[in-house]
């Protein structure tokens, strides 16, 4: 069932996205290839499981 609610187009509840513009995001966010930022990570996720992926056998 197809119906238009405040200018979407609805099968149920379900909106369909609006694709008359291109996406706004381009790349990625700069925390995402920050490498103390990495460091840390990788350092808690050790520390929370007990597995140090990273350490010298």
């Amino acid at each position: 069932m197809l119906r238009e609610i405040d200018g979407d187009l609805r099968i149920g509840e379900i909106a369909a996205p609006d694709q008359s513009e291109a996406p706004s995001f381009v790349g990625v966010k700069p925390h995402a290839v920050d490498p103390g930022q990495a460091e840390r990570l990788w350092a808690l996720s050790a520390e929370l499981t007990g597995i140090d992926a990273f350490a010298m056998q």
